[in-house]
């Protein structure tokens, strides 16, 4: 269901990138990812699963099929994808290049640890 919401939300991730060509934190280098900084897309993951209700998950999982090779996709119209879609109107974005992105996720376990 990750992959599936990761693939769901990639048009809105290229758009951000598209609009912000340069990385938006050193500023130098062309931006090629995208950081959920809050929350972070695991987190968003996370808050839409528990929002699914068991009908939901279920018609999620009554398409999946272990023998295709094409990536598992969900359903045109599933609510799970307007989740994945409200969610990003309102997160924080930062459109980074790889070494900044890595030093995103380094802070936040650091940051992550010195709470505990």
């Amino acid at each position: 269901l990750d992959r599936a919401l990761r693939d769901a939300a990639h048009p809105i991730i290229s758009s951000y990138r598209a609009i912000h060509p340069v990385c938006e934190r050193c500023g130098i280098n062309p931006s090629n990812e995208v950081d959920h900084v809050f929350p972070e897309f695991n987190v968003m993951v996370t808050q839409i699963i528990q929002t699914l209700s068991p009908l939901h998950v279920e018609e999620i999982f009554s398409r999946f099929n272990w023998l295709d090779k094409e990536p598992f996709s969900l359903p045109s119209g599933h609510v799970a994808l307007q989740l994945i879609d409200d969610a990003h109107q309102t997160a924080i974005l930062q459109a980074v290049c790889k070494p900044c992105h890595v030093l995103n996720g380094n802070e936040r376990r650091r940051y992550a640890k010195e709470k505990c």
